[in-house]
């Protein structure tokens, strides 16, 4: 395979042509556009370094384990949705705050697109409820290898996971926060909580360059019809 092409890179064939092509049949503005296109700087590899994510679980801790269990095993445990986390940078003694999200229906959390770093995840206790453990979860290459060269779990303290380093293209799952269940005053309200499916950590799909340039160069040509 031509890594030029493999990379995203225009080749040399493909720019001479460019500087060759009249754009009679075409339309005027579509082959300038298509070369002016084929001409840029690739990005894939700065994408590449930005595909690294961090995720995990907010849930009531039933028995007090430390580990969570989804809705296809005997005793499942329920999940907490709207439970805010925090995502932060570290660099040295200094950690930055990056990014916050929520728990969705099933007690999930994700941070994705993260280039390679050290991190930290932090949990706001829901008051509703009594704290419990948090367990480490395992880092994993997009594809298949655990713990990738250069990378570390962390460490775990209350409601946070600090010290994280994910290489890049790399996954970071069932960084998970428990709850031992309803706080003394809150035990008399009523909450709707959930059970959480098993995850299944297929890796998301890449799109291959040519694709990306098939796509462009399709819009292009569309865009240059519709002007005619």
């Amino acid at each position: 395979m031509d890594r030029r092409r493999a990379s995203g890179v225009p080749t040399p064939s493909l720019l001479l042509g460019c500087a060759h092509m009249s754009p009679i049949r075409l339309g005027r503005r579509l082959l300038p556009a298509i070369c002016a296109f084929l001409s840029l700087p690739a990005a894939s590899s700065v994408w590449a370094q930005n595909t690294s994510q961090l995720s995990g679980y907010v849930y009531i801790d039933r028995n007090n384990d430390g580990l969570l269990a989804f809705s296809d095993q005997p005793q499942p445990e329920w999940v907490l949705p709207d439970v805010r986390i925090e995502l932060y940078s570290i660099n040295g003694m200094t950690a930055s705050l990056l990014a916050t999200t929520q728990t969705d229906a099933i007690g999930h959390y994700l941070f994705a697109g993260l280039a390679p770093g050290t991190y930290a995840v932090r949990q706001i206790q829901p008051v509703e409820y009594a704290d419990g453990l948090d367990t480490l979860g395992t880092i994993r290459r997009i594809g298949g290898q655990a713990n990738p060269p250069g990378s570390s779990a962390g460490t775990a303290s209350n409601n946070a996971f600090t010290n994280i380093v994910l290489p890049a293209a790399s996954r970071g799952d069932l960084y998970n926060f428990g709850e031992r269940g309803m706080a003394p005053a809150f035990v008399s309200k009523r909450y709707l909580v959930n059970t959480a499916p098993p995850p299944t950590f297929a890796p998301p799909p890449i799109p291959e360059p040519a694709a990306g340039v098939l796509a462009a160069l399709g819009s292009l040509a569309l865009i240059a019809l519709r002007r005619k």
